[in-house]
């Protein structure tokens, strides 16, 4: 799963904010940008933030949202700065461009899923438009992904946002968003507010409750109750983007023309959950921020769900008549999931630049190291074929290069394995090793490629293979000239192709795994004897890194015995 990015119109609309203050607070740019505070000094990291083409992390929208509530000292500033927004603020020339081809507020937020996956690429939202044109309200709802843990300005931001864009049209004299339904966990309200926790207690009549205590007082300030969500059916209406949204980026999909949504009522039985605030209390920050937990609000929902409503001047058939009666320019979702691949595109170039940032500085870091200490991520060599060696390392590190390691046994083979991995890009993925001559031909089989159930006697569960285990990571193949020819012949074939296929199985899985290997013999020995392959060889030794033992660097004994000296002696 790819991890959050925002585009920087939240962040925009934040600062905006903020500069429209009275009293303007210093903000450190940089410490927000986090990971991406390179992209220039103070003026510029705020330059970058505040232009809607540019992207960042959901982390710098979160740690940005957290500076301007400390600011204003409200935890519902998020909401007041999407809401002021787009009445006032200068559109970039796409928003103008679809904003003119919509006629209504009915068009807008029915385009609510491409809004989303435009502008994120972590947040889900779906609009249920009501079945009377009359009538000037709809049900709205968002979904964080798993791998986002949302803020409470998190939904305030989409709060305000619904209301804001609806002051697009100078028809309409209000607009109001109402959550009913909150995705936000207790968990993470607590984690906004210093001194309190959630305790469960013992007894059986308190199995389904959740108790906020101060922890410094002990005294209970707040208790909810998980309960069952009660479901409603909602009749599918037609829009115009109904026939441009796919299912995949649907929070409900309609189902023989109804929506079936959770609704703010406990019932019987068995359902999705949520927990249930039955005693409200305050939280407080040393800050002076505050936040309700009021009594019937819901909370760690599957989703959240608003109730959205708007009043026009006059009458109101004008706005309540439904889309598919009075369609825009077919140009709308086209421009939308246009701004969605150019936020794509950036964002992934972005990421490229944050990883060369991140390797160039891990680089000047570890170089600055070898220099001053002789050492590498626990080789050590002061002489000048260490020194060479390490240098080697530097350069082919951050590739994704097959590297072949050859020494003699103990002399640090997997060592020098892992300082690769640690200094390659695949650093936050997992290195994977295994030793090829502790298994026996078929155990080596089934822990290399992984088995499907029953594919021989006793496998009564099917297995991944750590192949397909360290996919996206780095697999170090220790003493790969033990191989059998038959494993050989496999290992190639995933070298050439990059696909496995499990023991017993007929799929083919593609993956995308570094190898790294290392023999205590002369694998082009091996070859001239006729135990290793040459075709495998040649794949293997893309480059070979071959580490000198130490009757070789005698040189190195004095500055050996000094370290294990002061190791020994902390």
């Amino acid at each position: 799963m790819d991890p959050p990015w925002t585009t920087c119109l939240l962040t925009r609309i934040l600062i905006s904010y903020l500069d429209a203050q009275k009293e303007r607070a210093a903000v450190d740019y940089a410490a927000i940008l986090g990971d991406t505070a390179f992209v220039g000094d103070l003026e510029g990291q705020k330059a970058y933030l505040t232009n809607d083409n540019n992207s960042v992390p959901h982390a710098a929208l979160q740690r940005l949202i957290e500076v301007v509530e400390q600011i204003v000292g409200s935890k519902d500033a998020a909401h007041h700065a999407a809401r002021d927004y787009f009445p006032s603020a200068r559109q970039s020339p796409l928003m103008e461009m679809i904003s003119s081809s919509l006629r209504n507020v009915n068009q807008v937020i029915a385009f609510s899923s491409l809004w989303a996956s435009g502008y994120t690429n972590y947040l889900r939202l779906q609009c249920v438009l009501s079945d009377d044109p009359t009538r000037c309200e709809a049900t709205l709802l968002s979904q964080f992904d798993a791998n986002t843990t949302p803020r409470i300005g998190n939904f305030h931001l989409v709060r305000g946002c619904y209301e804001g864009i609806s002051r697009w049209f100078d028809n309409i004299e209000h607009a109001l968003c109402t959550e009913e339904i909150s995705q936000l966990t207790l968990e993470s309200v607590l984690a906004e507010f210093d001194g309190y926790h959630l305790e469960r207690r013992e007894e059986p009549q308190w199995a389904d409750w959740l108790f906020v205590v101060d922890t410094a007082s002990k005294q209970e300030v707040a208790a909810a109750q998980r309960i069952i969500l009660q479901t409603e059916t909602l009749p599918a209406v037609p829009t115009l983007a109904s026939g441009v949204l796919n299912a995949e980026g649907t929070i409900c999909p309609p189902v023989d023309g109804q929506y079936r949504l959770i609704v703010p009522k406990a019932a019987p039985g068995t359902g999705p959950t949520a927990y249930q605030i039955m005693h409200q209390g305050r939280l407080q920050n040393r800050n002076g921020t505050t936040f309700l937990l009021r009594t019937g609000a819901y909370f760690n929902a599957p989703y959240s769900r608003y109730r959205f409503t708007w009043k026009t001047k006059g009458m109101p058939t004008t706005t309540g008549i439904l889309p598919s009666l009075q369609p825009p320019s077919e140009i709308v979702p086209l421009l939308l999931r246009h701004v969605g691949e150019l936020r794509e595109t950036h964002r992934r170039l972005l990421q490229c630049f944050i990883d060369r940032h991140a390797l160039i500085e891990s680089h000047r870091s570890l170089h600055a190291h070898i220099k001053n200490h002789g050492t590498v991520l626990g080789l050590m060599g002061q002489t000048p074929v260490m020194q060479a060696m390490f240098e080697q390392v530097l350069m082919v590190a951050p590739t994704n290069a097959t590297v072949l390691i050859i020494g003699d046994t103990g002399v640090g083979k997997e060592v020098l394995a892992r300082a690769i991995h640690r200094s390659s890009l695949r650093r936050e993925k997992p290195l994977y090793t295994v030793n090829c001559a502790a298994l026996t031909e078929s155990l080596l089989e089934a822990e290399l490629f992984g088995h499907e159930k029953g594919a021989f006697t006793g496998t009564v569960a099917k297995k991944k293979g750590v192949f397909e285990t360290a996919n996206g990571g780095t697999l170090f193949l220790d003493e790969v000239s033990e191989c059998s020819p038959a494993i050989q012949a496999k290992l190639l074939q995933v070298l050439e192709n990059r696909e496995v296929q499990r023991i017993g199985g007929r799929k083919t899985l593609r993956v995308d795994v570094r190898i790294l290997a290392a023999s205590h013999r002369n694998l082009s020995d091996c070859v001239s004897a006729g135990t290793f392959r040459k075709d495998l060889f040649y794949h293997l030794n893309v480059v070979s890194l071959t580490i000198p033992p130490l009757r070789h660097r005698v040189a190195d004994i004095p500055f050996l015995i000094d370290y294990f000296l002061e190791f020994y002696s902390r």
